[in-house]
């Protein structure tokens, strides 16, 4: 299994370069906090469904996608701490 692919783990942004009205983009997910003012006024969530799909046709998927998750989980876990 090849896990040095450059892409690998990164299905999702890297959630640590999230700033107000900046989309920050994944290989599948971008997602952008948009302000106009104090606070949140809305987060977008844009999936790209074509690389989605491409993704899945890769012969290690599922191990990028667990690790994905990984790094998500432990971003939202050091975040909630």
């Amino acid at each position: 299994m090849d896990t040095n692919k450059e892409c690998f783990g990164s299905i999702f942004p890297d959630l640590e370069k999230l700033s107000i009205n900046k989309e920050i983009q994944g290989k599948v997910f971008s997602v952008k906090l948009v302000s106009l003012g104090i606070g949140i006024n809305s987060r977008e969530i844009h999936p790209d469904i074509k690389q989605w799909n491409a993704c899945r046709k890769c012969e290690i998927f599922d191990s990028c996608y667990s690790f994905s998750q990984a790094k998500l989980n432990l971003y939202i876990s050091l975040k909630v701490h």
